[in-house]
């Protein structure tokens, strides 16, 4: 069976003692136990104070140390409270803080992510700028042997133009001759020949 807490026997010890094997103390109950202390030297002191008044007075003073109680209750509370915020408000801000630096931690992750894939862009930029100029090149040699091959057509058919003429020239003169050379005489064979004979 277990023992009860308050049959704990009590033991005076110095401030500055520390029993051996003890846990550190939280800052909260460092708080609490300062604020028991106040709390019992100003129950101390108004006892002092007060308690001559008050068997003089009978039960008007019990009822003003009564209210003077219930202010300092009151204003314990009220003590407790705002240390409550400041712990709330002191959590919160570690939270932020943590949470703002996770987020910088993932932009920075990003940005890292985006440089890569910039880089790897400008990469593939630089080999399409290549293949680019390469076919430019190549473009521009295809142009020139096409202006060659324009020029070379232009003197053949020059050329051409010339043989024609004289082709034509001949053909008069040949014309010209069929009909005045005798048949028996004449190389080539006639229009009539190639007509009906061939």
């Amino acid at each position: 069976m277990k023992k009860a807490m308050h049959a704990k026997p009590f033991r005076l010890r110095a401030p500055g003692h520390k029993a051996r094997h003890a846990r550190p103390e939280s800052p909260r109950t460092r708080v609490v136990r300062a604020v028991s202390l106040c709390l019992a030297c100003i129950c101390l002191l108004v006892t002092a104070t007060v308690y001559p008044a008050s068997a003089a007075t009978g039960s008007s003073s019990m009822s003003s140390l009564q209210n003077k109680l219930n202010k300092l209750s009151q204003s314990i509370k009220l003590h407790e409270q705002e240390l409550n915020n400041a712990k709330k408000k002191e959590a919160a801000a570690k939270a932020l803080e943590s949470e703002l630096k996770e987020r910088v931690s993932v932009i920075q992750d990003q940005i890292s992510v985006l440089s890569g894939q910039i880089a790897s862009v400008q990469n593939s930029i630089g080999q399409k700028e290549q293949e680019i100029s390469a076919k430019e090149t190549e473009i521009a040699e295809k142009e020139t042997e096409i202006e060659e091959k324009e020029l070379e057509i232009q003197d053949q058919w020059s050329d051409f133009k010339k043989h024609m003429a004289a082709m034509q020239e001949l053909r008069e003169s040949c014309d010209e001759l069929e009909t005045i050379a005798p048949e028996n005489l004449w190389p080539f064979p006639t229009y009539s020949q190639l007509m009906f004979y061939v």
